[in-house]
């Protein structure tokens, strides 16, 4: 008699997941990595698009550091041709963050730490780090234009992705007492009153960019709306040149003092007086002061022979910084920048009429973390490599005794 055989052990039942289980199940999974992957190029296609009519700045606020973005259908057809509606996507902050959490989540669950894998670890760690980098400085990462005349002198820098209108009160002989209104209030429409302010301000018009023209009645000029500096235009050295329209009245009263064109073409500024007192007003670049002045001593650039392309660019500046005790001179060049009392200066530009230098300012108290990152990544590569190639010359060494 022939015994039948064994039966096969029963199989030990799966435990069913638990919500919170199912949940970091999804959000560590290949498959949103890939997904994720494959939308943030989209949304780099998509803003590559949108620049050919809106700003460089302006698409890196709505595309890439927003939760949720607006793609206009018009950006896939040519521009004689009017294509409604627009496609909701998600924005650069939204597909960032799901990516640091499902890298952070794939590592826990899948990797541990251990002599062959540390190489991976590290790599991790590089990418994570590069990912919470790129959030600090769209956060906190500040960058302006320090413009000095040769010969003369600078202590602000100036953000031309910002205006303000600003009322300064030159009354004492050593300071000056400047009041601003921010861009988002001039945009609003609506009137301002605040307590800081001569006046209550109603602003009748506001053009992002514009362009002046004489007044046909030869009375000063007059501002039109213009289309937005894209960005093919922003490569080429083009900015928005805003112009606000304002009303003036006195505080609490709706007996206007006057209606004023103020724009950043104008170098001179509109005087108004308010209860005795005289106040200079006029739309600028937002401001941001310096502790210290930059004095430009020298500057030049050559050309390619033959063409008019800038080959290099070069500032001798004198740094004065009295609370420091700081007086010396350096030179600002092309890949060569300056880093003082936190600010970045690269040589970026000059002046139209080559009579003086425009220092790109950067301030980002996150700039060491991406070359961090970058040798964390390295070097776990190198880690991983190391080993792997360790484990195949021992597998072949063993062979070959055999």
């Amino acid at each position: 008699m022939i015994d039948a055989p064994a039966a096969p052990l029963a199989e030990k039942k799966r435990k069913p997941k638990t919500p919170l289980q199912q949940l970091l199940a999804f959000f560590g999974s290949l498959e949103l990595t890939v997904t994720l992957l494959t939308l943030s190029i989209l949304l780099i296609f998509f803003g590559t698009l949108a620049q050919m009519d809106q700003g460089i700045w302006t698409v890196v606020k709505d595309y890439f550091r927003s939760w949720l973005v607006w793609v206009d259908f018009q950006i896939f057809f040519p521009r004689d041709r009017a294509v409604p509606g627009a496609l909701p996507f998600p924005g650069g902050n939204t597909l960032g963050s799901l990516l640091l959490i499902n890298l952070m989540v794939a590592h826990a669950q899948r990797f541990k730490l251990s002599k062959q894998k540390i190489g991976l670890s590290v790599i991790h760690a590089g990418l994570i780090l590069l990912l919470v980098g790129e959030g600090l400085t769209g956060l906190y990462a500040d960058e302006s234009n320090m413009t000095i005349d040769e010969g003369g002198s600078a202590n602000y820098s100036e953000d031309i992705r910002h205006p303000e209108l600003a009322f300064v009160d030159s009354s004492d002989a050593k300071t000056d007492l400047v009041t601003v209104v921010p861009e988002s209030q001039l945009r609003s429409g609506k009137r301002i009153q605040s307590p800081q302010l001569p006046v209550d301000i109603q602003v009748d018009a506001y053009y992002k960019n514009s362009v002046l023209e004489k007044d046909p009645s030869g009375a000063g000029f007059k501002a039109k709306q213009a289309p937005e500096i894209s960005g093919t235009q922003s490569a080429e050295g083009g900015i928005d040149m805003p112009t606000a329209l304002v009303t003036l009245f006195p505080k609490g009263s709706d007996k206007a003092l006057g209606s004023y064109t103020t724009s950043v073409w104008l170098k001179s500024s509109n005087d108004i007086e308010v209860n005795g007192k005289k106040y200079a007003l006029n739309l600028r670049f937002e401001r941001s002061y310096k502790p210290y002045t930059f004095y430009l001593k020298d500057f030049r650039f050559d050309r390619y022979p033959g063409t008019e392309i800038p080959k290099n660019f070069e500032s001798t500046v004198r740094i004065v910084d009295t609370e420091h005790k700081v007086d010396r001179e350096v030179k600002i060049w092309m890949n060569h920048p300056l880093r003082y009392r936190g600010d970045t200066f690269y040589q970026a530009s000059y002046k139209p009429d080559e009579s003086g230098t425009v220092l790109q300012v950067v301030k980002n108290p996150s700039w060491l973390i991406p070359y961090i990152s970058c040798i964390l990544v390295t070097l776990g590569l190198l880690l991983q490599f190391g080993f792997s190639l360790s484990r195949s010359l021992k597998r072949r060494a063993k062979r070959s005794a055999t």
